[in-house]
């Protein structure tokens, strides 16, 4: 598999320098709540998102909508 697009994880959502990742409940790797990764020849992305969880604000952690150019 070449690539993967992910989303759903709204970047942490409230992001707090030196705290939020001790916090964070992610199942997975805290490393992958956003962003573009390469891992064995496998680009991942992982979008933030546009919502938001139960709590409707968002901080540190801006929404986003990805624009993705395949050639």
């Amino acid at each position: 598999m070449d690539l993967v697009l992910v989303g759903h994880t709204h970047g942490g959502q409230i992001n707090i320098p030196f705290i939020t990742n001790l916090l964070l409940p992610l199942k997975y790797d805290k490393k992958y709540k956003s962003g573009l990764f390469e891992e064995n020849s496998t680009f991942l992305y992982v979008s933030r998102g546009i919502g938001t969880t139960l709590l409707p604000i968002r901080f540190n952690a801006p929404p986003e909508i990805a624009l993705i150019e395949l050639k």
